[in-house]
Formats: structure tokens, sequence, C-alpha cells
């Protein structure tokens, strides 16, 4: 049983690992934030992120995720007010990025405070997140797991998120990356500003968003 228990939980490492490392709204977060502001801002993101982690996952552990599919509104209206958050934020970068003669960094998020709360409702917009925790806890973690598995099973999975989007904040800032990214900050604030949105969309039509 002990090895059993220790093999599903290589696996739900190795499965996670991969999971996180895919591009998506919590990337485009991180490393925008990181660009267009500082590496701080951008490891603030990321700590929102793991605390949005922390969330889905203790979440799924608890049953969340057979609310999303016993209560389906519930998960409609996450998955809708998630979606408008993303096409909000995007638009946001757009507006404040495309105009010409734009030369201010984005303005959103500037505090520490809202960079960490952007970084947390980011991750929270996607509802699919508890159920892809779910599944994999479902298959990993067994029913009559002694709770100190679980939580080494939750913290591993926030441990891992956040050690990934920290190390996406530390690369997109380091001097040659930044370098480059000033030169190119309004095109790359547009870009990320039309990822978002479509982002949004893809979620709030029920589409499946790439990366967590």
């Amino acid at each position: 049983m002990t090895d059993t228990l220790w093999l599903d939980f290589a696996a739900l490492t190795g499965a996670w690992t991969l999971a996180v490392m895919l591009p998506g709204p919590n990337f485009l977060a991180t490393a925008h934030a990181a660009a267009a502001r500082s590496r701080a801002d951008g490891l603030r993101t990321a700590l929102g992120i793991a605390v949005g982690t922390a969330l889905w996952a203790t979440g799924s552990l608890l049953g969340l995720g057979l609310l999303f599919r016993t209560a389906a509104w519930v998960y409609e209206a996450v998955r809708l007010i998630g979606g408008a958050y993303l096409v909000w934020t995007g638009l946001r970068l757009i507006f404040a990025n495309g105009r010409p003669g734009a030369s201010q960094p984005d303005p959103a998020p500037a505090s520490r405070r809202s960079a960490f709360r952007h970084g947390l409702l980011v991750d929270l917009a996607n509802p699919k997140a508890a159920m892809f925790f779910a599944s994999l806890f479902a298959v990993a973690v067994p029913p009559d797991a002694a709770p100190w598995f679980k939580a080494l099973a939750v913290g591993t999975v926030v441990a891992i998120g956040w050690g990934w989007y920290s190390f996406v904040a530390c690369a997109v800032a380091s001097p040659p990356v930044a370098a480059l990214l000033v030169r190119w900050r309004r095109a790359v604030a547009v870009a990320s500003g039309a990822l978002f949105v479509g982002l949004g969309r893809g979620a709030a039509a029920g589409a499946t968003v790439p990366g967590p």
C-alpha cells in the first residue's frame, strides 16, 4: 500500500509539473507583470497564483469538483465571471497601450497588493482548475489517505506552481530579456491584452484553456 501511494504521488507530481508549464492565463499574467513593471511584481503575481492554486486544490479535495458536476449552474457562473475578468484585463491593456503616443508603463496592477490580487484572480478565473485537480486527486489521492498525505499533495502542487511562475518572472525580468521587451513594450502589452481577451472569451464560451 505504501509503495502504491508513493507511486501515485510521483505520478501526481509529474502530471502537474507538465500541466503547469503549458502557457496559459497564469503564465501570461506573470510574464506581463515582470515585463511591464518589475521582477518583484512578477513574483507577487506568482504568489497570488500560488494562493489561488491552494484554494482550488483544497476545494477539490473537499468536494468542489463534485459540486461543479452536480450543480452545473455554479460552474457556469464561475466560468462566466472568470472569463469576463480575463476579457476586462485584456481590454485594459489594449486601451492603455494601444493609443498612439502611449508611453507610460501599464497602469494595472501597480501596487504590491494589486499585483498579488491580480495573480490570485487570474488563477481563480479558471474553474477548470478545480475539475483538473478533482480528476488528478481522484487517481493519485485515495479517499482514505491520511490527512498528512492530502496536505502533502496540496503543498506539492502549490510549491511546483509557485516555483515555476517565480522562475518565469525572474527569466522575463532578466536584463537581456527586459531590455528587449522595453523596446517593444507597447506591442507586447497590446499582444498580451489580445491574448487575455482571447483566453477570456474561450473560457466564457466553455472552450479548453491551455495551461493552468
